[in-house]
């Protein structure tokens, strides 16, 4: 997937083939969270919005231009437009429904 001499990738692999698109989201996955953490308090919704941010890669992947800039620039344009599409939400997702796991409470 990747040319180690010029640091190239070639992302439209990673739509196609789960080996590609596993040893890509390895490589970033903790720089997106850190991205997303600092610009969220939730962890739920932290893991929501990056793996959002992944599928949106996945769904993009054609975009990318190697002669735009690096991939890790691109990637990370992705998770920016990501999080100015979360600021339009009228609510996050985090208060739209709780936790898996958490149960939710009966009155009546």
């Amino acid at each position: 997937m990747t040319d180690e001499a010029t640091g190239t990738a070639d992302l439209t692999a990673i739509a196609r083939d789960p080996d590609a698109f596993e040893a890509f989201y390895r490589t970033h996955v903790e720089s997106v969270q850190r991205f997303v953490a600092r610009r969220v308090d939730d962890p739920y919704l932290t893991a929501d919005l990056t793996a959002d941010i992944f599928l949106s890669v996945i769904d993009s992947a054609h975009t990318y231009r190697p002669n735009a800039g690096p991939v890790v620039a691109w990637l990370f344009g992705v998770a920016g437009r990501a999080m100015v599409r979360l600021s339009s939400l009228p609510s996050s997702r985090s208060a739209a429904r709780p936790p898996v796991g958490v149960p939710t409470m009966c009155t009546g």
